[in-house]
Order: structure tokens, then C-alpha cells, then sequence
């Protein structure tokens, strides 16, 4: 239903595909709605993400647009100016580099399918985000750490504000936070999805779909309101680990299933296994030792970083 709704009337469209979980699936009903014919990938021969773009792509018969350019240090820092001169760093220094992807994207049709967010909404990412294991509840503190990871930690924002007036600034907007995870009535994960939308998605993806959007209009069904309400009405333990969309993958796609997957860990195997390496002892260690065995090898036998 979301991907009809947000369906451009009479425009060409592509998706921008890395072959993760959350694009291959998109993929999947885009070509089974008959939406879009064609597939934009970014990165080099090389690259996990393109090798499993380019098997994804070809298994639905979509045509297939490459930029394998990578942004110039120089078109680099022009971003970076831009960002905090024009754009008041709105969204940190995020995406950058999509600068030069966006005119690619922006040549191979004027509205651009995207799977971001996938993983938070649809996933079940945002739970674990903010889980603290030893006292078994979600908590504020976890939150703000984890979100922290992705910025500047309080104590050195306070230190480059400077001053008394700069740690009364932070500690009012940490407090501010704190009241707004505290705010409603709201059953385990339904708190931290809504606070990691309202925060990281809105800043750093919102970054990213800003770039895009001076090229070519992106679509993003993930974020419709419609599939979040559902999302958010949803038992945590039903969807986290991001087994449900595993579930779908493989039960509405399972040609998209059988194709290796990047996981931007050196796991880079068909989805099916990917989605057994939270079950038994032995399936995990199998799993660890392919991972470690793969990174030794691009990293230090053959000195090239595949993952994009």
C-alpha cells in the first residue's frame, strides 16, 4: 500500500539500491507492483554492496545505472562549507558524499525510491538502541549515549560552548530530552522509536534525503505514516533483530533471499543465513569465524576495504 501511495503520477522513477535487507525488499515490491525499472548503484566493482546490487538487480530484471565516482577531497570540503555556512550544520556534516550521487541519480530519473530508515522502522533497530541488558528496561541514559555516538558527547559540548552559560545550555536541552522520553503512556519500544525518529532519523537521514532532493525527489515508503502506525502498534519481540523483515524476505522474495547480503561487518551472506546467526551457540561461532576469516583476507591479504 505504501509503495501505491507514494507512487509519482506519470514520473519516471529509479531506486537507489545498496542490496541490503532494506532496498532488496523494496526492490521486491516495486517490481511486483510494476513501478520502476531500473536500479541505481553507487561504489566500485569491489564493494560488497555493489556486487549484491548487481545480483539483486539482475534477478528482478531491472536496468542498472553505476557511479562508481567518489566524491574529490575538494568537493568534499565545498559539502562541509556548505553545510555549515548555508545549512547551520541542520544536519551535522551527514552525507556529504551524496553530493556527487545525487547528480548521478538525478540523470537516471526525477523521483529516486529509497529504503532508508528501513531498519529502525521496519527492523526493530530503535528498541535495541536504547536496551540496557543488566537492568532489563529501556532507559533514558542508554538513549542519549547511543545517540551520542553519531555527535558530540555533552561534557566536550559544554567545553566548546564554554562558560557557566554553556553547561546551563546543555544541561537544560539534556533535561528537555529527558521530559520528552518520559512524556505518554508508552509500552517498551514505542518510547524509543518515537524519540530516534524525532532525533537521528530526522537530523542524519533527513540530511541524506535533502542532498537527493536537489537532484531527484526521493520517495521513502518506509516513512510512510501509515506503515508507522502499524510499526508502532507492534510488539517490540515481533520485530526486532529485524526478523520480521527477514520473514517477509523470505517468504515473498526468496530469490532476493538466497542472494549475499552486506551487513557492513564482513558478513556478507545470502539473507537466509544471515537471519539464523542470532539462533544457536554454533551458528553464531560459525558465522564469527566467516567473519573474521573474510576480514583477514580484504583487509590484510589483498588491502582493500569492500565495504562501502
Amino acid at each position: 500500500d505504501a509503495v501505491r501511495r507514494h507512487r509519482p503520477p506519470q514520473t519516471s522513477t529509479t531506486l537507489l539500491l545498496s542490496g541490503g535487507l532494506d532496498s532488496r525488499m523494496l526492490a521486491g515490491y516495486l517490481v511486483a507492483e510494476q513501478i520502476t525499472e531500473s536500479v541505481t548503484v553507487l561504489g566500485s566493482d569491489v564493494d560488497f554492496e555493489v556486487q549484491a546490487a548487481t545480483a539483486v538487480a539482475g534477478q528482478l530484471g531491472l536496468r542498472l545505472a553505476r557511479e562508481q565516482r567518489e566524491t574529490s577531497e575538494t568537493e568534499f570540503l565545498a559539502a562541509a562549507r556548505r553545510a555549515a555556512r548555508w545549512e547551520h550544520l541542520a544536519g551535522g556534516l551527514s552525507a556529504l558524499e551524496m553530493t556527487v550521487a545525487a547528480r548521478r541519480i538525478g540523470q537516471v530519473a526525477p523521483a529516486c525510491w529509497g529504503g532508508y530508515v528501513g531498519d529502525v522502522a521496519l527492523g526493530g533497530m530503535a528498541s535495541s538502541f536504547s536496551w540496557d541488558a543488566q537492568q532489563g528496561v529501556e532507559t533514558c541514559e542508554r538513549f542519549l549515549a547511543g545517540t551520542s555516538q553519531w555527535g558530540v558527547s555533552a561534557p566536550q559540548l559544554m567545553r566548546l560552548l564554554g562558560g557557566t552559560r554553556g553547561r546551563e545550555l546543555v544541561e537544560a536541552r539534556i533535561e528537555a530530552l529527558r521530559r520528552e522520553w518520559d512524556r505518554g503512556d508508552e509500552r517498551p519500544g514505542q518510547r524509543s522509536l518515537r524519540m530516534r525518529l524525532h532525533m537521528r532519523i530526522r537530523h542524519h537521514i533527513g540530511a541524506v534525503v535533502h542532498r537527493l532532493s536537489m537532484c531527484s525527489w526521493p520517495l521513502l515508503p518506509y516513512v510512510d505514516r501509515r506503515v508507522l502506525d502499524v510499526v508502532f502498534n507492534v510488539a517490540p519481540h515481533h520485530i526486532e533483530r529485524r526478523q520480521l523483515q527477514y520473514a517477509i524476505v523470505n517468504a515473498r522474495f526468496p530469490q532476493l533471499a538466497a542472494i549475499p547480503q552486506d551487513t557492513n561487518s564482513f558478513i556478507f551472506e545470502p539473507a537466509r543465513r544471515t537471519a539464523q546467526r542470532h539462533a544457536a551457540p554454533w551458528q553464531r561461532l560459525s558465522c564469527a569465524l566467516r567473519r573474521r576469516g573474510r576480514e583477514w583476507y580484504w583487509r590484510r591479504w589483498r588491502g582493500i576495504e569492500p565495504r562501502r
